[in-house]
């Protein structure tokens, strides 16, 4: 692991003192040092369903999605401004793909082909159809004769793609695109309802974090060894904290918009923990982490530095994964400001 016992020691130092100290209404100061474990995290449900189309096999088939404006989180999407769509191939069933996105075990080695088209830039910036020969990766297009043939142990996913604001790759929609040999048909039309992803978070029964307004916080979350979906938490994978807060009155409004929470928090700070267990959240005059002189902290989009918990709404505090398939943090807490 990454941190020290003198490193901890410092954290734990910097928690203590700077700001003044708020009392909660039974008069007690809770500490801004917050250690999180697994019995922080929330725990999920959620299902991918994916629409299958069969095609020809071996020959040239046209992709459309310019009908999709709704995607699998249920926030308007324009099918003119996409980033790329990608097509995949895995020695996976659908269902067994659709396990893996929702649970973010899905990695590299279980990609036997990838392809890609950039829709943001180039010959087909804004196009809403292609062709199987448009893809390609390093130059390479897909070639439908040798490439694109029927193999029941193969499945091909296509995806729309959009890069969030904060830097985060969505995944918009999909659509399983299955080569059958003697099938006439070389027409996919992706729809809103090609791919559905229904996500059910808990964030009532776990531990939650507790700390007063006026500390200076810290973070940290060594002692966290599983992730929300019961995987090895891997500090070289989950790449970034999120803070956010909503004055929603209730946890269960929260969970009921989950998958559009980054768009519907009232305030939103991002913070790079790639390789990292702990993070201090606010310049309390001891950050261990600068860039240029300047004091790496959670910042929001508009470039507001994250200042403190108020005792107003709800507070969340998460680990997230910009380059994983499911939408939903790996970690996520809530912080009960008392």
């Amino acid at each position: 692991m990454i941190r020290t016992t003198a490193l901890f020691t410092l954290l734990v130092a910097c928690g203590d003192g700077g700001k003044d100290s708020d009392t909660s209404d039974n008069g007690k100061t809770y500490s801004g040092d917050m250690v999180f474990t697994n019995a922080n995290n929330y725990t999920y449900e959620a299902t991918f369903e994916v629409d299958e189309v069969l095609v020809a096999s071996g020959q040239d088939s046209t992709i459309c999605f310019g009908d999709v404006t709704t995607d699998i989180r249920g926030r308007a999407m324009d099918p003119t401004d996409l980033t790329e769509i990608s097509i995949s191939s895995f020695t996976k069933t659908k269902a067994e793909v659709a396990q893996m996105v929702v649970d973010n075990s899905l990695d590299q080695g279980d990609v036997d082909d990838f392809r890609e088209i950039p829709l943001d830039e180039g010959a087909l910036q804004g196009a809403t159809c292609v062709n199987l020969t448009d893809f390609t990766i390093i130059g390479n297009p897909l070639i439908p004769e040798t490439e694109f043939l029927e193999n029941d142990n193969t499945t091909w996913l296509a995806t729309l793609w959009k890069t969030a604001p904060d830097g985060r790759d969505d995944i918009l929609m999909s659509i399983v695109i299955k080569p059958v040999e003697g099938e006439a048909n070389q027409s996919v039309t992706m729809t809103d309802a090609s791919s559905r992803m229904t996500f059910l978070p808990n964030l009532r029964t776990m531990e939650h974090a507790v700390t007063s307004p006026g500390q200076d916080y810290t973070a940290d979350w060594m002692d966290v060894t599983v992730d929300a979906s019961g995987l090895d938490f891997d500090l070289r994978k989950y790449d970034r904290m999120v803070i956010g807060h909503t004055s929603m009155a209730t946890l269960e409004e929260v969970e009921q918009v989950f998958l559009q929470l980054y768009e519907l928090a009232d305030e939103i700070y991002f913070l790079d923990t790639y390789g990292l267990n702990f993070a201090e959240l606010n310049d309390n005059g001891n950050v261990l982490r600068t860039e240029d002189g300047e004091p790496v902290l959670p910042t929001s989009i508009e470039g507001e530095v994250f200042e403190g918990f108020t005792r107003d709404g709800h507070w969340l505090i998460g680990i997230d994964c910009t380059t994983c398939t499911s939408p939903a943090p790996v970690f996520l807490t809530v912080v009960d400001v008392l």
